[in-house]
């Protein structure tokens, strides 16, 4: 349940960059487009999620799978933090 919320804070980023790509819709568009982007991935990750686990384990075997998305999520947070504080960090 908490995991939507931490990808919450990204809606602005599809808003931006749908306006960069379609500059002359109109922002309530817009927004019903990244709506529709963000519950589209999120919820693809729900159906590809288990369907990928479950075959590496069959593959690999439970620990390295583990290991494996637990390195993933480590990353992709580094990834996530680092661009999200990008302005806070910057040195005028």
């Amino acid at each position: 349940m908490g995991t939507p919320g931490l990808f919450v804070p990204t809606i602005p980023e599809y808003q931006a960059f749908l306006k960069d790509i379609y500059p002359t819709y109109e922002m309530t568009y817009l927004n019903d487009i990244s709506s529709a982007l963000w519950n589209t991935s999120f919820h693809m990750g729900e159906v590809l999620g288990p369907i990928l686990g479950g075959y590496l384990v069959t593959v690999i075997g439970f620990p390295f799978t583990s290991s494996i998305f637990g390195w993933l999520i480590a990353l992709l947070a580094i990834v996530y933090f680092l661009r999200f504080f990008k302005d806070f960090f910057k040195v005028n």
